[in-house]
């Protein structure tokens, strides 16, 4: 699908939704060509050409207007940090170091009904119920930001905690950001064994 040229922050956050949902339904896979589009739930990749198109590419002379190459955005991996995303990526490895941290998926895909959105969640713990968001420049705009408050709320009826960490503060407090993670997996843990009695007294 290419991408129009000019579109609102709104028109995006609607194509990319699209997008998610013919890849979840159908299934199928969907290439954004265009953009580039700023938002985490895509992958941005370029592609190369084949060496003797390159060779050619290079031989010719260049001409005074010359558009830029397309670029191809895809959702992120499910099961693996967004490949375009260092943020995520450090995260990510930093968890790995810690025997607590075993369970998390990445960009799992969550629905509560059929008649909501398909959305994408970037650190899942599923048994404990925990999502971690790490959250890029773009979700400081107003109609993200507003989607992140819905998203919650959902997330939140059905039982998961959710911690939003924004990139600034996983680069420059990683460590922090990590023991904070620890603590409520943690915390999470202790209530689910629990004795049944006490559980209820702690709530």
């Amino acid at each position: 699908m290419e991408v129009p040229a000019g579109l609102t922050s709104a028109s995006q956050e609607t194509l990319i939704g699209a997008a998610e949902w013919l890849a979840g339904h159908g299934p199928m896979g969907v290439w954004l060509v265009g953009g580039p589009l700023p938002s985490d739930r895509v992958m941005t990749c370029r592609i190369g050409l084949p060496e003797p198109l390159a060779r050619l590419d290079r031989e010719t002379p260049p001409m005074e207007s010359r558009p830029d190459l397309p670029i191809l955005t895809v959702p992120a991996v499910s099961g693996a940090p967004n490949g375009t995303s260092s943020t995520e990526r450090l995260l990510e490895a930093a968890l790995q170091q810690h025997d607590w941290a075993i369970g998390r998926v990445w960009h799992q895909r969550y629905q509560p009904s059929p008649l909501d959105l398909l959305r994408y969640l970037d650190v899942l713990w599923p048994t404990e119920k925990v999502v971690v968001e790490v959250d890029g420049e773009e979700h400081r705009g107003r109609l993200k930001w507003a989607d992140d408050r819905v998203r919650d709320n959902l997330l939140q009826l059905g039982g998961y905690q959710v911690l939003r960490y924004p990139n600034e503060l996983v680069v420059s407090d990683l460590a922090g950001v990590v023991d904070d993670i620890r603590a409520h997996l943690l915390q999470r843990r202790s209530l689910a064994s629990a004795p049944e009695g006490l559980h209820h007294a702690q709530r």
